[in-house]
């Protein structure tokens, strides 16, 4: 038994690793977890794996941006409670590592942007000036670890300077445009960004 759910109780969207010394780290993220699991880690190279966000984790918090934030309008009854972390209606899209810290990971998905700075085991939304809550794609500058960047729906582009504590939006390249995937050139000072769009 891997401990990765392989029963058809979700679909599995989204996957990203690291190498170290130490470890072959791996996270994979599903979409509308009927068994209540959004996110896995594997620590061996994918041959197990622990749940990281489940229904009902105490692990997944609903400050915006980190401890003593203001608690997310949309995680209230009156919001989408179904489609925070670990419940019926959540989606991870892409998932991120911090190439400067292996315990810094970012979840984009159907409710946000969500961000972890201790391997997994706490969750905050990170979604001050974001506007909309379904995102594609997100991605990490190697060159800045400052720097992350996320694909959207209604924006197509976001930009942080700062772990997306706070974002710069960009406008639409066209009014239908959809931000799905990003790619970051770091051979180049600074970094180049590609952002992949559509309808």
């Amino acid at each position: 038994n891997t401990g990765i759910p392989l029963d058809g109780s979700a679909s599995w969207m989204a996957i990203t690793g690291q190498r170290s010394e130490l470890a072959h780290v791996l996270y994979a993220g599903s979409a509308y977890p009927d068994a209540g699991t959004s996110l896995v880690k594997s620590m061996d190279g994918g041959a197990t794996w622990i749940p990281l966000i489940r229904s009902g984790d105490p692990g997944i918090h609903f400050e915006v941006g980190g401890p003593g934030g203001d608690i997310w309008w949309l995680s209230r009854p009156t919001g989408n409670p179904q489609g925070m972390p670990g419940r019926a209606r959540y989606v991870v899209s892409q998932i991120a590592i911090d190439p400067h810290d292996v315990d810094r990971i970012y979840v984009a998905g159907r409710a946000g942007a969500w961000r972890s700075t201790n391997g997994g085991n706490d969750w905050y939304p990170i979604v001050r000036g974001l506007g909309v809550t379904v995102n594609n794609a997100v991605a990490t500058d190697p060159r800045d670890a400052r720097r992350v960047y996320v694909g959207n729906t209604d924006w197509t582009f976001f930009a942080s300077t700062d772990r997306f504590d706070s974002i710069a939006r960009s406008r639409h390249p066209d009014s239908a445009s959809v931000g799905h995937s990003i790619a970051v050139d770091d051979r180049v000072e600074p970094s180049m960004v590609f952002v992949a769009t559509g309808d």
